[in-house]
């Protein structure tokens, strides 16, 4: 099998003019003589490259190169890496050779893309029609680049679909409050789903701004795609799992969801209590006053992120501390919150200095959850290993430096920033978008080996028009979507649709 992938290889990239053209229909020689099935097993064992490649010799290779199996195999095998973007919204037999070909290199365009200096990337605004008295407060942008999640200043959440000719915003979760014109407090945490159709949670947490016992309510709510008969998205659908209360006056900093566990933090607005951090698993409660069991911790005050980590474990950043807990290591009470708890015992913690940027997502590699974060001047990575099944021993988190700030990322203000594992996205200067590109100490180099890391990259776009708050990045089809100025406008574009056409391979 080696030596006819070789052939293969070397016969798919032999230049054209060593093709003999003939008027007539001369009889396949050499691997075009091979019957169709032996040569679509033949490529499945390729790269993209390679299969494009092959593509360009002769009508009998370009077909079998455009086979269903062909691209099925190479998907699957791409979406067993854990950082894979690609996002299907229905079964995996639904989509056609094209359509997973479309994706796959889709993808690879948006990979070479961010490696293109100075492109002009096509803009475009769109305005969003909502309540005279409504705006947008946080954006988030669903994985596969269609579904941009929006929530309004009431605590609703509306969606649109970026897909449509005209994109329109449609309601998924209404708020809690008996009037829509109340101000609220919004947090929010989604947790992608495991399942044929595209489905995530989303936990929430309302507050409203000027109510003087700052109840906080919290919700979970299960989000699916409705399929139409040929199996491709029509809309989302919504529907409400769990619902408390966090009865004592204060706010909800962060929280974070994770399978049927729902972990926040909570500060009080008694100044003799401590702040605190609940872990409550969230199928079992769904009440608005009856006390529900749940996990408790007091924790240093200023500590604001939380982020569920398998194996039990919760990270929690502050603005100089990283601690690591083990939730499982206090039991479920009902008591009401007190000055006489115990604290928190952390199993790690560390000091980092000035803290530049709130923790981003947790990134779930081979046996260890990533994050990225900035401090004095430099990116870096932390690590939390797992334990292995055969050994019960695990090291201490550990930090690596992934690159240092370049001159145009100081131009970028702190909000405008996005974080990402091997990419990091800034909207600042003058209407530019800069992409810093870097590794992982240890991990192979990106598939397009002309590019040296780290590196910097900036994409120019035709509109002076956003607010200033930070994009949202969806890296599988390079879709980046960001406030505009003008009230409910947004901006949005494809960064591999320049006006300087990416080609592959």
């Amino acid at each position: 099998m080696a030596s006819i992938l070789q052939s293969m290889t070397r016969y798919a990239q032999l230049p054209v003019k060593y093709f003999s053209l003939y008027l007539g229909n001369p009889q396949p020689r050499g691997l075009a003589a091979l019957p169709l099935e032996l040569l679509t097993e033949i490529m499945k064992e390729l790269e993209w490259r390679d299969i494009l490649y092959v593509r360009q010799t002769c009508r009998r290779l370009s077909d079998a190169s455009k086979a269903r199996p062909v691209w099925l195999n190479l998907f699957k095998t791409y979406s067993e890496h854990l950082l894979f973007p690609l996002q299907l919204e229905g079964p995996l037999e639904n989509y056609s050779a094209s359509q997973l070909e479309d994706m796959i290199l889709r993808w690879k365009r948006a990979e070479r893309s961010y490696a293109m200096d100075s492109e002009i990337v096509d803009g475009r605004e769109i305005e969003i029609a909502l309540d005279e008295d409504q705006h947008v407060n946080i954006m988030h942008l669903v994985k596969g680049g269609r579904w941009l999640l929006l929530v309004l200043s009431n605590g609703s959440i509306r969606y649109c679909d970026l897909e449509c000719e005209d994109v329109v915003s449609h309601p998924l979760v209404p708020h809690p409050f008996n009037n829509d014109e109340t101000e609220a407090i919004v947090r929010f945490s989604i947790d992608m789903l495991s399942t044929p159709t595209l489905t995530f949670n989303i936990a929430i947490a309302f507050r409203d701004v000027i109510s003087d016992e700052a109840i906080n309510f919290l919700q979970v709510w299960q989000v699916s795609v409705v399929l139409d008969g040929q199996g491709r998205g029509m809309e989302l659908q919504s529907c409400l799992l769990s619902f408390f209360v966090q009865s004592s006056g204060g706010q909800v900093p962060s929280l974070s969801i994770s399978g049927q566990r729902l972990a926040y933090s909570f500060v009080t607005l008694d100044r003799r209590l401590p702040c605190y951090v609940f872990v409550v698993h969230w199928p079992s409660v769904d009440s608005l006053t009856t006390p529900f069991p749940q996990r408790m911790f007091t924790v240093p005050v200023g500590m604001g992120e939380v982020c569920l980590l398998p194996d039990h474990k919760l990270l929690l950043a502050s603005s100089q501390y990283f601690h690591l807990l083990d939730w499982m290591s206090v039991d479920e009470s009902t008591t009401p919150l007190s000055s006489t708890m115990a604290p928190a015992d952390f199993l790690w913690s560390h000091r980092v200095g000035y803290w530049n940027c709130i923790l981003g997502d947790a990134f779930a590699c081979v046996n260890s959850t990533r994050f990225v974060f900035e401090c004095d001047g430099i990116i870096r990575g932390l690590v939390i290993e797992h334990p292995s099944p055969n050994c019960g021993h695990v090291n201490e988190p550990y930090f690596v430096k992934l690159m240092e700030y370049p001159e145009t990322w100081d131009k970028v203000r702190k909000p405008c920033r996005v974080l990402g594992y091997n990419h990091a996205f800034g909207l600042g200067g003058d209407r530019g978008l800069t992409i810093l590109r870097y590794s992982w100490p240890g991990e192979p180099r990106p598939d397009f080996p002309s590019v040296s890391l780290p590196a910097v990259f900036v994409k120019m776009f035709d509109s002076y028009s956003w607010d200033g708050a930070g994009p949202c990045i969806d890296l599988g089809t390079g879709r980046v979507v960001a406030l505009a100025t003008f009230r409910n406008r947004l901006l949005f574009f494809d960064i591999p649709s320049t006006k300087q056409h990416v080609q592959l391979p």
